[in-house]
């Protein structure tokens, strides 16, 4: 391959033997064609790699790099790295996306606009028994700052794999190795990084939640960069103004509720290496509940679960119980 492509997906590969058939299918299947695949073989011990070499072999336009087991940022940074296209996709390699993504991602990059550096499309999310998307249909451009704001609340998808970005906004940022919660962390270090974000919100990226998954399981110490990568928006969002400040605050409180709730679904008060944290935590969200109550990003369910929360940790578990409208 000697011309320049117009987006490159990053692909990290570990042990998706299973799913990466799916997943480089739905890419080749793009309605535009100028296009690289890199597929990142971070270290993967099943019949990936195989997968990996048979589609190299296959489509002149997928690479295919290996490297030592190094973690999701790192195989991530890895294809950055190498990434020749103008645009820079990442897929993880257990989901999919639909045919029209990259079209409408590169669509929103306006011609007569250099300084729009992201477009993030929407995102259907979807499990063993059902389907939802998390976020309603919007679109617009916004400068970078009430993007990140938009992303602290909820109101844009977290996720970094519903993203397209100018590869040249990359130059200096790369995803933080060895951390879970790796797309929050980004998110924020993307701050001074990308001028200007659009969003499409039309659902084209498939996120197949998998059990056991360290954003969708329950506790592991692993779920405490939930709060750490919260930590850092907040402490980046101290130079901005008063609404992102405010909206760091809520992810930070909901971070903590998050990995509260993880460690009450796995039981950890028989453990006795997380009993103190956990107390720590209900002892820091109960110093919280009067600005939970008074959010408006927190659903009424939430809200009801902080005030049970003041009376004893049994009556939040129970309050909680309820799935619906609890963020």
């Amino acid at each position: 391959m000697t011309a320049q492509p117009v987006i490159t997906f990053v692909v990290p590969v570990y042990n998706t033997e299973r799913y990466l058939d799916r997943c480089v299918e739905s890419l080749l299947a793009q309605t535009i064609e100028d296009f690289e695949i890199i597929l990142v073989n971070d270290g993967a011990t099943d019949s990936s790699p195989i997968i990996c070499e048979r589609w190299r072999l296959r489509d002149r336009r997928i690479r295919v790099i290996t490297q030592k087991n190094g973690g999701l940022s790192a195989a991530r940074n890895t294809g950055v790295e190498h990434a020749r296209g103008n645009f820079i996709g990442f897929i993880d390699s257990d989901d999919y996306v639909k045919a029209q993504f990259a079209e409408v991602a590169l669509t929103n990059f306006d011609d007569n606009d250099d300084q729009i550096d992201l477009v993030a499309l929407g995102i259907l999310d979807r499990y063993p028994d059902k389907e939802s998307v998390s976020t309603p249909f919007r679109k617009g451009c916004v400068p970078y700052e009430e993007f990140f704001r938009l992303a602290l609340i909820g109101q844009v998808p977290g996720s970094v794999c519903n993203r397209v970005f100018r590869r040249s906004a990359l130059t200096t940022v790369r995803f933080r190795p060895g951390r879970y919660y790796e797309d929050m962390f980004f998110t924020g270090d993307c701050v001074g990084q990308i001028r200007k974000a659009c969003f499409d919100l039309e659902p084209l990226y498939i996120y197949d939640h998998r059990p056991g998954s360290i954003t969708t399981g329950h506790f592991s110490p692993g779920a405490l960069d939930c709060i750490h990568s919260a930590e850092s928006c907040v402490k980046i969002a101290e130079s901005m103004s008063k609404d992102v400040k405010v909206a760091a605050r809520f992810r930070a409180t909901w971070s903590r509720y998050n990995v509260l709730d993880r460690m009450l679904q796995s039981d950890t008060g028989n453990d006795i290496r997380y009993r103190e944290l956990k107390q720590a935590i209900i002892r820091d969200l109960r110093g919280r509940t009067k600005e939970v109550i008074a959010s408006p990003n927190f659903s009424s369910g939430r809200k009801l679960a902080a005030v049970a929360l003041l009376f004893s940790e049994r009556a939040y578990a129970y309050a909680t119980s309820f799935k619906t409208g609890v963020r």
